[in-house]
């Protein structure tokens, strides 16, 4: 009697510890999935682990999109795909916004309402100012336990600024012709561009 009433005793500690760890109760384990973060280039590929995105802001919303918490997270985190944990009520739906390398180059409105949130481009003298290589992604989640339910899922963080070159072939004989020197200084310049990318990662603006 003695060695079986140990055993028990050591099942139910194994039992508890689980749950614990799990951060999920036995009826919902099959429910109880982690979320993480991925980074990915314009073609789609992963490219997590190159730490193109070396620090991120996450913004997690409720079903009424009210501003809960903010998180930074590191480079350390995100080229690990570390777990995002999400210590909210049981089957609270969340959306979750996800801003890769907003390291100060542009304007950044952190509403306490989804649909107020912008980040938008910083213009002097009416030009607009280079941004960082930002990256956006977002998800609709469900929490269970710690984690969030139908399967393990991804933020996807995808790039939302680029680069356009201009070059010119035989500019010295255009300004020779005009009557301007070699040496004069010449400007590009893109016009009806949008300036403001909104909280679903779409442009707007002006």
């Amino acid at each position: 009697m003695k060695s079986i009433l140990t055993k028990k005793v050591l099942f139910l500690a194994l039992v508890a510890v689980t749950v614990l760890a799990t951060g999920c109760i036995k009826e919902d384990l099959d429910e109880c999935y982690k979320l993480t973060l991925k980074v990915v280039n314009h073609k789609g590929d992963d490219i997590t682990a190159l730490s193109v995105v070396s620090e991120a802001k996450l913004f997690i919303y409720d079903n009424n999109s009210k501003l809960l918490d903010t998180r930074d997270l590191n480079d350390a985190f995100i080229r690990g795909k570390e777990t995002i944990e999400l210590n909210y009520p049981e089957s609270s739906k969340l959306h979750l916004i996800a801003w890769g390398n907003l390291k100060g180059h542009q304007d950044v409105n952190e509403a306490t309402k989804a649909e107020d949130f912008a980040v938008s481009l910083r213009s002097e003298d009416e030009i607009a100012q280079s941004p960082d290589s930002i990256f956006f992604g977002d998800i609709d989640v469900t929490v269970r336990g710690n984690g969030v339910t139908g399967g393990n899922q991804e933020i996807v963080l995808e790039p939302k600024t680029g680069t356009v070159e201009m070059r010119t072939l035989n500019l010295q004989y255009a300004l020779t012709a005009r009557g301007l020197r070699a040496t004069d200084e010449c400007d590009f310049y893109m016009d009806r561009t949008l300036n403001t990318i909104d909280y679903k990662g779409e442009l707007t603006g002006d």
